[in-house]
């Protein structure tokens, strides 16, 4: 990869599990990462854009597929929401879900499952920007797409200021 991005900065957690789940990357120039957590199924720290000194924190989450193995990342979230300063950002294939009808197929959602998640949502302070809530959801449910939509989406989500001052560009 550092043919591709050369002179990137990485980290993930494959040494946490025996299939890494999560990769980041960024610019050296533009941004700097501070690690503060790495677990096998989420990277939290705090990262710094560099051409405006601002200040946000970052979560990147992928949860594991069983409702069981995924309660420790609750937990950590949990833990890491209790110290921020600043603005806070958690993304990613959480596994889990707030209603009922967010899965098409395979095993039924239990009450358990929506509970835990939403318990951890709910003391975190943060607010579900997925497909069934109106919020800057563009596109059709369960896809992903290229366009500048995300950015957005971040940019708007950490000038809401849930936590801390306000981070208004990225």
């Amino acid at each position: 990869m550092d043919k591709v991005y050369q002179n990137w900065q990485w980290k993930h957690n494959a040494s946490m599990t025996d299939r890494g789940r999560i990769i980041l990357s960024w610019h050296p120039r533009r941004y700097q990462f501070n690690l503060i957590l790495k677990t096998n199924q989420l990277i939290h720290g705090e990262a710094i854009q560099l051409s405006t000194n601002k200040k946000f924190y970052i979560t990147f989450v992928y949860g594991r597929n069983l409702e069981e193995q995924r309660i420790p990342s609750w937990d950590d979230l949990i833990s890491s929401s209790q110290s921020l300063e600043d603005s806070w950002c958690v993304l990613g294939d959480f596994n889990s879900m707030l209603n009922q009808g967010e899965r098409i197929g395979g095993i039924e959602v239990t009450n358990g499952e929506i509970s835990d998640f939403a318990a951890c949502i709910k003391h975190c302070g943060l607010i579900d920007k997925a497909p069934h809530n109106e919020l800057w959801y563009k596109g059709f449910a369960y896809t992903y797409t290229k366009d500048k939509g995300f950015k957005d989406m971040v940019k708007h989500s950490l000038a809401q200021n849930q936590r801390g001052s306000s981070l208004n560009t990225l």
